[in-house]
């Protein structure tokens, strides 16, 4: 019997383990098995594209990095063609982090996720201290 089975309301992963949203995208599968994870999480989405913040954006401090991304990522059509197919590969759930500028764009985005039975849930981003008029206030 594995001990590590985890529930998270009707999702079941394997193991506790995810990734934090922001620090893990699709291209860290070639470092690691994806498989391994009790699930992943995507950075996060917004519905048009964001380039994120200008460079630097990683600080090193005592103990650490903070950083400063900005939520880049391609927006949610172009995650929707050319992200999204490329985790069908992988067991472990998907869970989709997204953000909006306003509870309609919120709106918006999970009506467009949710057309895709291959995403297992979803982090909705609120508030993200990096980006200014993103979330509600």
């Amino acid at each position: 019997m594995n001990r590590l089975l985890t529930d998270i309301g009707r999702l079941k992963l394997i193991n506790p383990v995810t990734v934090a949203s922001g620090t893990f995208g699709i291209e860290s599968a070639e470092y690691m098995d994806l498989n391994l994870l009790g699930a992943v999480v995507t950075k996060t989405i917004t519905k048009e594209p964001k380039d994120g913040n200008p460079p630097p954006r990683l600080f090193e401090v005592p103990g650490g990095l903070l950083n400063s991304i900005g939520l880049q990522n391609p927006g949610l059509t172009s995650f929707i063609q050319d992200v999204l197919p490329l985790y069908d590969q992988y067991k472990a759930p998907l869970i989709v982090s997204f953000s909006g500028s306003s509870i309609k764009e919120f709106q918006e985005i999970l009506s467009r996720l949710e057309e895709f039975q291959d995403i297992a849930g979803y982090e909705v981003n609120v508030s993200c201290p990096n980006v200014e008029k993103q979330g509600i206030a």
